[in-house]
């Protein structure tokens, strides 16, 4: 086995049929597998081998795709790298693949050896685009004469190194063998029905899975045709789908979304086929295309440590919403998070898959692996449900789950309510760690063109989808989100912006919209019984002064808010525990005013708990965190207290 195998089938079948279309030039399947067996031939002269690693540090590029065809053919591993990487960040992964053959451009030279980077174990460079220089060219290496047949492989043997995107952390290298590409290959074209006649749409970074195997690789492997091209810009690709007579269309959520925006039906005439992966698509937008457009978004389910295709939404039983059932040699199950169980249909918990496509392992990360594949099974860290015909419905990544005072919260839930609202374009909600309650929802948001929303205007349009706690308590407004190469939004750069823990000092910058301060007694009430008539929706006439905040519907989230709102409103910080303590107009207006330190014994009062015989006189910080621990005991559900 060798997955350079397709290619040399597509030559000897249909040598002269187009393999590649890139910026109005063509390269042909016999072509294509003469180029490649010719630098196989060459790195072979450099002392390339069965097993080495050949790093790519290339951008989208017919030499990309002929140098990774070059690297599987004599049994070498390629570690495919991302182009927009950091020199840091490149340096990281070459080390960490031991790499001692790179092939980039000119232009990307510089990254590699930038002032701060040393890499001795690069011993050769060869320079695939642009001046050469003193490295190696292009040109002279693809003039070699072939060597010998390709490698014949175990299934088992690695082909490809991928490095993740580190949406989660640092990039781990997941390793693919030659018999994880190739079903996913076959898998491909069997379930999306490529044929020789198709020419698939490709602006997804070769550099990541998805455009690799699941784009590039089940195209060759169906015998036809790759519209290439560097990246995603809207207006070319519009114009290349006519022009090279585009038949599939390959795409993630957010490419999708600004389409349903920019593109005209007649635009995409001619394409048969839309698939969209690496991210959750939302529904809305899955609606609005079979409404604009007159066809069906599909998708499948997959990760890169699957290679990445695990699941398929069929044309025959297409479920809206759902992104399909076990392709065939594949299976899935349901683990409860807490007890490892496996769960039935119908009930929520972390995605398990099995099968020939699950990779051999991170590279040189044992535990890593061993703590990601448990008894065959990969542990997908994704959050979804199979229904009784199983079909599978994914709901949000385990680690992007939110717990607030004890309760789960899904941000994609979130983020379906939000993005109903007219204005909204995009819109990413994350957990932020708050002192009282463990975490509250956060909201990043992109707004359409000519559209403007206020944060009261988007939470009074949640409040009415979402129970209370679900809500965001912030709501940032970006021109855009932060994503990775792939365009999945990285929640973990939205995570770190607001990751400081919602302390009152914290709280009180968080409201520059409350200052200038209340000059006195009658001004703070009036401020506070404002306030709360606009949240509780209530006649301002009977906001009770002496009346306990719980009796008139204040929910412990809203008390977290007041708490924020006075912080500017008195000018110094405050405990978010303050309408807590002080559960009325009345007091919490005499004690603001007055500035007295607050004691454990009014935090946790009888009002609201029973005081422990361990609470003594302490300082806020250590009653708050005492507590958190007296709810948690109470098993509280994060409703109102």
């Amino acid at each position: 086995m060798n997955i350079f195998h397709h290619i040399e089938r597509g030559a000897a079948q249909h040598p002269g049929r187009p393999a590649i279309l890139f910026e109005g030039s063509t390269t042909t399947y016999g072509e294509l597998a003469g180029q490649a067996a010719r630098l196989s031939a060459a790195l072979s002269t450099l002392g390339a081998k069965n097993g080495d690693r050949v790093a790519l540090f290339l951008p989208n590029h017919p030499a990309t795709v002929v140098a990774f065809l070059a690297v599987v053919r004599i049994g070498g591993i390629a570690v495919p790298l991302n182009p927009r990487l950091t020199a840091p960040e490149l340096r990281e992964v070459l080390i960490d693949s031991g790499a001692e053959i790179l092939v980039t451009t000119a232009e990307l030279r510089a990254t590699v050896y930038s002032r701060e980077q040393a890499l001795p174990q690069i011993r050769h460079v060869l320079i695939a685009e642009g001046d050469a220089g003193s490295d190696l060219s292009w040109a002279d290496m693809v003039a070699v004469e072939p060597d010998a047949a390709s490698a014949k492989m175990p299934g088992d043997a690695p082909a490809v190194i991928v490095y993740t995107s580190g949406t989660t952390g640092s990039p781990k290298g997941v390793t693919l063998s030659h018999g994880n590409v190739d079903f996913v290959m076959q898998r491909k074209v069997e379930y999306m029905g490529v044929t020789p006649g198709d020419r698939l749409l490709l602006f997804l970074p070769l550099s990541h899975c998805f455009g690799l195997n699941a784009v590039l690789n089940a195209a060759f492997a169906g015998g036809a045709s790759v519209v290439l091209h560097r990246r995603f810009e809207a207006e070319e690709v519009l114009r290349s789908i006519s022009r090279d007579k585009v038949t599939m269309f390959f795409g993630v959520p957010t490419i999708f979304v600004l389409l349903l925006e920019k593109a005209k039906p007649e635009q995409l005439h001619g394409v048969r086929y839309f698939f969209s992966g690496g991210a959750l698509l939302p529904r809305d937008v899955e609606d609005h295309w079979r409404d604009r457009f007159g066809h069906l978004i599909y998708q499948g389910y997959g990760l890169t440590e699957c290679s990445p295709f695990a699941t398929y939404n069929h044309k025959s039983q297409h479920r809206m919403g759902s992104i399909g059932e076990a392709v065939r040699g594949v299976e899935i199950a349901i683990r409860d998070v807490q007890s490892g169980r496996h769960l039935p249909a119908g009930e929520r918990g972390e995605i398990l898959l099995r099968g020939p496509n699950i990779m051999l392992g991170y590279w040189h990360k044992p535990e890593e692996t061993a703590d990601s594949i448990r008894n065959g099974w990969l542990h997908t860290g994704d959050i979804g449900r199979l229904d009784e015909e199983g079909y599978l419905r994914i709901e949000d990544r385990l680690k992007d789950m939110v717990i607030v005072g004890g309760a789960n919260v899904y941000p994609a839930e979130v983020e379906q309510v939000l993005r109903l609202h007219p204005a909204v374009l995009e819109v990413a909600a994350y957990g932020k760690p708050d002192a009282v309650l463990g975490e509250r929802v956060c909201a990043s948001v992109v707004l359409r063109e000519s559209f403007g929303v206020s944060f009261q205007e988007l939470t009074d349009f949640a409040a009415a989808r979402l129970v209370e706690y679900k809500l965001p308590t912030r709501i940032e407004f970006l021109p855009e989100l932060p994503k990775g190469p792939t365009g999945k939004v990285l929640k973990r750069v939205l995570r770190e912006r607001n990751s400081v823990v919602a302390s009152p000092e914290r709280m009180r910058l968080e409201h520059k919209d409350a200052v200038p301060i209340a000059a006195n007694a009658r001004e703070l009430a009036d401020r506070v019984t404002n306030w709360l008539a606009g949240t509780l929706e209530a006649d301002r006439r009977f906001i009770a002064s002496n009346v306990p905040f719980s009796e008139l519907g204040l929910t412990s989230l809203m008390s977290v808010e007041l708490a924020g709102r006075l912080c500017g409103w008195v000018g110094r910080a405050l405990p978010p525990t303050i309408a807590w303590q002080f559960p009325t107009v009345d007091s919490l207006v005499s004690h603001c005013m007055n500035g007295h330190r607050v004691t454990a014994a009014r935090i946790v009062s009888t009002e609201l708990l029973p005081v422990p015989s361990r609470f003594d006189d302490m300082q806020e910080a250590d009653a708050a965190a005492l507590l958190r621990e007296e709810l948690a005991r109470m098993n509280w559900s994060g409703e109102t207290v």
